[in-house]
């Protein structure tokens, strides 16, 4: 899938007014997701993705686990919604 496609299946997907707005949430979305894998798994997720996406998983030394409601309240910290 190409970077335009993937953004704007997230776009309508999440119901967004704009493409920044899917952008910001998949960027939210990602970061957080990478400092919860493992960092190959991370490498991997990120090799299937748009390269300007892909980037968006970094990877971290010290992987940190939790529960969804966490995982979930992160992602909307760092997106910046009330959460």
């Amino acid at each position: 899938m190409q970077y335009d496609d993937f953004i704007g299946e997230v776009q309508h997907r999440a119901q967004l007014d704009s493409r920044e707005a899917a952008l910001n949430i998949t960027r939210a979305t990602l970061l957080t997701l990478s400092e919860r894998v493992q960092p190959g798994d991370a490498d991997n997720l990120g090799a299937q993705l748009p390269e300007e996406i892909g980037r968006f998983l970094e990877t971290v030394d010290d992987v940190e686990r939790f529960g969804m409601d966490e995982y979930l309240f992160e992602i909307a910290d760092s997106e910046g919604a009330p959460a």
